[in-house]
């Protein structure tokens, strides 16, 4: 198999990865709707955990718990867990395992969201570019099986990216358009490690991503908070 070999900016860390993993990833339509098809909900009943507890070294910010989102707002209690399905959480250990071989690792900005969630940002944003209105099916974030992500180093400092998270604007489209390589290597990288352990991403938020076998699965419906259990 050839190899291609990217460079990390000014750190100069050679990064090997298959050129067939490299490519860009394949696209989910709309901001990870739930897309029409025959559905077989063979995992629809699939656990659901918390990414804080079964991924060591995942690093945790839930922005929807603060106002540093969209609807410049809190949304999600204090106290809320980056929850996932089970499925999806050994995924992402594989991705953090990856990334960790290149001196990177993730940090989770969400994950699952409830249906209550969903209404109450697109009521603060009906953005259908970027947000997905809950009567025409709402987000696969609902159904435990999508995360919004970012690169930070072994020390849990986040790394320079495209933008910030919930940025509405070109800077955040998966495409990078910019001209920092630093950057460029970096989504790559992010990008490829994800699409390698089962994600995949869309268009206009480059730090979304969606289980490729999203169709398995279906909305859930649980607390944020542990509620002691």
């Amino acid at each position: 198999m050839r190899l291609r070999r990217l460079t990390l900016g000014r750190c100069a860390l050679a990064i090997v990865l298959p050129i067939a993993a490299v490519g860009q990833p394949p696209d989910i339509p709309e901001s990870g709707r739930a897309v029409p098809r025959k559905v077989v909900f063979s995992q629809r009943g699939e656990a659901m955990v918390d990414i804080a507890k079964v991924c060591p070294g995942i690093v945790v910010e839930m922005r929807y718990a603060t106002d540093r989102n969209a609807a410049h707002a809190v949304i999600y209690p204090l106290r809320a867990r980056a929850l996932v399905r089970k499925s999806v959480a050994k995924r992402l250990r594989q991705v953090q395992s990856e990334l960790n071989k290149v001196g990177l690792g993730l940090k989770i900005w969400d994950a699952y969201r409830p249906a209550w969630a969903q209404d109450a940002l697109w009521k603060a944003v009906p953005d259908p570019e970027h947000l997905v209105d809950p009567a025409r099916g709402g987000s696969y974030h609902t159904w435990g099986i999508a995360v919004d992500v970012t690169l930070v180093d072994l020390q849990g400092r986040e790394q320079r990216m495209p933008s910030d998270f919930d940025d509405f604007t070109p800077a955040a489209k998966a495409e990078y358009a910019g001209t920092d390589g630093g950057v460029a290597a970096r989504l790559r990288v992010l990008r490829t490690a994800m699409f390698n352990a089962g994600f995949a991403a869309i268009h206009d938020e480059w730090w979304h991503f969606s289980a490729q076998d999203a169709y398995l699965f279906a909305p859930v419906d649980m607390a944020l908070e542990d509620n002691g259990n």
